[in-house]
């Protein structure tokens, strides 16, 4: 791999949060729902290693699947 390099991964996530819990998620209380959305990273790696990484997570998918959006 070359020096100063950047890759990128995309990634698909999935998850839930179970109640309860003691914190909410963007000012959303928890809801049960389970959400699936895509993340993409980039990172950049100077000499074999990782000197930084970027990232963007779809909230509005997220968001949408919580019901704060309308679909």
């Amino acid at each position: 791999m070359r020096t100063n390099s950047p890759r990128w991964f995309r990634v698909r996530s999935a998850g839930s949060r179970p109640e309860p819990t003691r914190s909410d998620y963007r000012g959303l209380p928890p809801t049960g729902r389970s959400v699936t959305y895509n993340e993409i990273f980039i990172v950049r790696f100077v000499d074999g290693r990782i000197a930084e990484i970027w990232g963007v997570v779809d909230v509005f998918a997220q968001m949408q699947q919580l019901g704060a959006i309308p679909t």
